[in-house]
């Protein structure tokens, strides 16, 4: 049976509201020594608080809930784990729910979250949320009245903070790469266009263009889905367009071109020179190894988990968007024309 505050009154042979406010640590005239052996009792027996009731009495939950696309992806893998330490540093909860990238369960998962009456969310919006759905976003996260900190992909429109990388500049140190290497004919494999970090991709590529006076052509950009399959889909349509190089949003989709190329026989650098996004931990592992914009997940995450706090105890602070620095990564996936 769950020890209750009763229960450790009635072996004291005190009063509940002793109990109860020595344990809740409320303002009290009671002497040292009864509240150290009030403590040291609860501790014998093993009692745990009631943590509805403690949401009831004190507004907080001491939990924060983070909404993530796919853990199985090393990218928000580190990303929780930067969130995770953080958190628990705080002595705060983490309850993570996984939408599988679907924008319904970002919304599902977002009013569990906030009946729930955790004190904060996180949240990276699912890559297939359109833009008719961000008003349903703004509402819940109004209604919620509580932080929202969305992490990597973000829409300002929402209204909340937002950790992210420096996605413009990440973009443009890829181009300058492949540039470099003598490559004009490159494809640009982005992520759904409504998301403000494809937008910053799109015109960190626009700005290496016009800065190497190389005419843009907005025929090789192919907009995927930040997933396997996204690459997979656009494979043929980069064969077909004759290009020497990609420039890949993301490593999934990447990971995507890599299998459908092999399929084709397009040898990668030999046929094809690919940079990819994000760095995460199989890209070094892949036959050859992915070039890429290396994000410092682990960094994000922490930044995304300070921010949510500091939210919860300036709740009227103005919202803000903190930008990450991009690296670019040279492995073996690209080469001189």
């Amino acid at each position: 049976m769950k020890v209750t505050i009763k229960d450790i009154a009635e072996k004291l042979g005190i009063s509940t509201t002793a109990v109860s406010l020595v344990l809740n640590n409320r303002d009290n005239r009671i002497s040292p020594e009864k509240k150290e052996l009030i403590i040291r009792t609860a501790k014998e027996m093993n009692y745990h608080p009631n943590q509805a009731a403690v949401t009831f009495v004190k507004k907080s939950s001491r939990t924060i809930g983070l909404i993530i696309p796919d853990p199985s992806n090393m990218f928000f893998a580190d990303l929780t784990k930067g969130i995770g330490d953080t958190v628990a540093r705080d002595k705060m909860s983490l309850i993570i729910a996984n939408t599988n990238d679907i924008a319904k369960n970002d919304l599902s998962y977002l009013d569990m979250f906030i009946s729930a009456g955790t004190d904060a969310i996180i949240l990276t919006i699912a890559s297939d949320s359109t833009s008719g759905l961000i008003p349903l976003y703004q509402s819940a996260i109004e209604a919620y009245g509580k932080p929202v900190v969305m992490v990597d992909r973000y829409v300002m429109s929402v209204g909340c903070s937002a950790v992210t990388l420096n996605h413009r500049k990440g973009a443009y140190v890829a181009l300058q790469h492949l540039f470099a290497l003598g490559h004009r004919k490159i494809a640009c494999l982005t992520g759904p266009r409504y998301l403000l970090n494809t937008s910053e991709l799109l015109e960190g590529v626009r700005a290496a263009y016009r800065d190497n006076d190389i005419p843009f052509d907005e025929r090789s950009v192919i907009e995927g889905n930040y997933q396997v399959s996204g690459g997979m889909k656009a494979a043929e349509e980069i064969i077909k367009d004759g290009c020497t190089a990609v420039f890949s949003f993301n490593d999934m989709m990447a990971y995507g071109l890599y299998k459908k190329f092999a399929e084709f026989g397009v040898r990668i650098p030999e046929d094809i020179s690919i940079v990819g996004f994000d760095d995460v931990f199989f890209s070094d592992l892949l036959d050859p190894p992915l070039t890429t914009i290396k994000q410092p997940a682990y960094a994000i995450g922490e930044g995304a988990a300070m921010r949510a706090l500091y939210e919860i105890q300036h709740p009227n602070e103005e919202k803000m968007t903190t930008f990450f620095e991009p690296t670019l990564k040279i492995r073996k996936s690209t080469r001189a024309l």
